[in-house]
């Protein structure tokens, strides 16, 4: 009996990891639960509270200089929003922050956005408000735009076409945020299937005007 246990005891002590054993403390994959930027304005790093999906409560740190690290994804720092699912790899540090910047194989990604964004081309012209998304450039939607989509949108307008009159067709690529309706009478004369209504443009940027053929996404 007492050889059974000590082979018993031994085969514990080198099998598999149990399931709740500590993570890699260099990885950490949740929801965010509040962002702080305050810092980086006196050279500190960014603050990102995390609840990861093993339990921990842990703090990602990204540098004032991010374009400075080696780590991919850093660009989307400041699109972050409170709810967004993230998956971190970095330097773990002594108080359970995640860093990722020193290495190339470090990273911060999005998984989810709480708020799904969409990123499409806009063409604007006499009776017409079309947005193609990137990922189903073969749709069309009619899109309502909001307040900041239409200033931005009538930026483009007076630097690229100052001299555009009312057969102006002028195409932009922009990021927004917003609601997506199905059905089959939106827009002019009822021709599109979904409606997207705006509640927030993230970005915009000219891609041309009176074009035969509208452009791709970027």
């Amino acid at each position: 009996m007492r050889l059974f246990l000590l082979l018993t005891l031994a085969v514990s002590a080198c099998g598999v990891r149990p399931s709740d054993a500590p993570a890699d403390p260099g990885t950490v994959a949740g929801v965010i639960v509040s962002l702080d930027f305050s810092a980086m304005e006196v050279d500190g790093p960014a603050r990102i509270a995390v609840r990861a999906d093993d339990g921990r409560e842990a703090t990602v740190m990204v540098p004032a200089r991010e374009n400075l690290c080696e780590a991919h994804g850093l660009d989307v720092l400041f699109d972050l929003e409170v709810g967004d699912r993230i998956e971190v790899v970095g330097t773990a540090g002594s108080e359970g922050d995640v860093t990722p910047c020193t290495e190339a194989a470090h990273r911060l990604a999005v998984v989810e956005y709480a708020r799904p964004r969409v990123r499409g081309v806009y063409e604007s012209g006499f009776e017409r408000s079309a947005f193609r998304p990137c990922d189903r450039p073969d749709e069309v939607w009619w899109l309502v735009p909001d307040e900041a989509f239409a200033d931005r949108f009538a930026a483009i307008r007076q630097q690229e076409a100052p001299d555009g009159g009312r057969g102006l067709r002028l195409f932009v690529e922009a990021t927004v945020i917003g609601d997506l309706a199905e059905g089959s009478e939106f827009g002019h004369l009822g021709d599109y299937e979904h409606q997207l209504t705006v509640r927030e443009t993230r970005d915009m940027a000219y891609l041309g005007r009176d074009l035969d053929t509208p452009p791709a996404c970027r």
